[in-house]
């Protein structure tokens, strides 16, 4: 379920998320018109899931489903709250986005 309390992303708070593809390429987020749902956050609007500990950078619009970026971990991955488990959905946030569109990332 996703978390009451959502962490900001101070300064240094992002050191142990590999961040460099969302800053250069989806810096501004992507937003699929056809689902209405926010498949990867502006980077303003990520936040650190305190509980668990992972980036938020989006969501595929079911279950409080997280996508995020894992400390340490490549890849994004769909994080399913009432399972407490961790799926790897892309290798990066541009499979994802490329997955999402064709239909081959699903949760």
């Amino acid at each position: 379920m996703m978390s009451a309390h959502r962490v900001g992303l101070g300064e240094g708070m992002l050191q142990s998320f590999d961040i460099s593809e969302y800053k250069l390429k989806y810096h501004d987020g992507y937003f699929d018109q056809a689902s209405q749902v926010e498949v990867v956050l502006p980077l303003g609007k990520a936040f650190i899931n305190p509980e668990q500990n992972h980036l938020v950078v989006g969501f595929p619009g079911a279950d409080g489903i997280e996508f995020c970026l894992r400390a340490g971990v490549p890849g994004v991955w769909a994080f399913y709250p009432y399972e407490e488990d961790y799926i790897k959905v892309a290798g990066g946030l541009a499979l994802l986005v490329s997955g999402w569109q064709s239909g081959s990332v699903t949760v």
